[in-house]
């Protein structure tokens, strides 16, 4: 997980995007065993359309890396989702 002064960006996780895609409705899910996060229906907007694709390559065992769900810290909501060409280092992404 990494973080910023205002978000954490959790890597996505196959419990993630299968939560997402069984459920239209607003759901709370734990995140790596830390915190509880507040899942809404805008979440995660367009991207639902690649949900199934990337379950898919991660029951396959494939890495699907440099792709995060943004979690707001003060109010423990995912807010957004990015993805990165490469993972980041210490020099940013």
């Amino acid at each position: 997980m990494l973080e910023t002064t205002r978000l954490w960006l959790v890597p996505l996780s196959l419990q993630l995007i299968e939560a997402r895609l069984r459920e239209s409705a607003s759901f709370a899910i734990e995140i790596d065993d830390n915190f509880t996060v507040l899942v809404e229906p805008p979440w995660p907007g367009d991207a639902i359309v690649f949900f199934e694709g990337l379950a898919d390559r991660m029951r396959r065992n494939e890495e699907v890396e440099a792709s995060f769900a943004m979690v707001e810290k003060s109010t423990f909501r995912m807010v957004g989702m990015l993805g990165c060409v490469d993972l980041p280092n210490d020099e940013g992404v």
